[in-house]
């Protein structure tokens, strides 16, 4: 699961953000600072500010890093559900075990908070809105049999 080329940045304004803004993601409204706004902004309005891609940094570094993150919360979707069905009956220890798949999937999270720490640092957006979840959420166990 992912995108070839990421997630569409602008879809929240309907692909025109010169021209609407939707600062709380919650109404869309037309861009007082756009070329084709009926009326200049006054001095005391608010003028939504573009958050950076990535703050003082690279934009292509911080698209890299929001695909890196996006590909290790797909991984450990993958891992945690395969630990959950143990569809391979595998023993609970030992090489080729449950132990084994759940120390790759805690290796998998430690991964992710560091990439999404330094997503942080760098004010990189736009990576899935539930990575933190993935990154801290507990190891999972297989299901019990019925």
């Amino acid at each position: 699961m992912g995108f070839v080329d990421g997630a569409n940045t602008f879809a929240y304004v309907d692909n025109n953000p010169i021209n609407l803004t939707d600062a709380w993601g919650l109404q869309i409204e037309s861009n007082p600072t756009s070329p084709t706004s009926s009326s200049p902004p006054t001095p005391n309005s608010q003028i939504p500010q573009a958050q950076p891609s990535c703050g003082g940094g690279n934009g292509d570094d911080c698209a890299k890093l929001i695909q890196q993150i996006n590909l290790r919360i797909s991984s450990l979707k993958r891992r945690y559900y395969h630990i959950k069905e143990n569809k391979l009956n595998l023993p609970p220890t030992g090489p080729f075990s449950v132990g084994t798949h759940q120390q790759k999937f805690q290796q998998e999270q430690v991964n992710l908070r560091k990439l999404l720490e330094q997503a942080a640092s760098s004010h990189c957006i736009g990576y899935d809105s539930d990575a933190w979840s993935w990154a801290t959420i507990d190891t999972p166990e297989p299901d019990e049999e019925e």
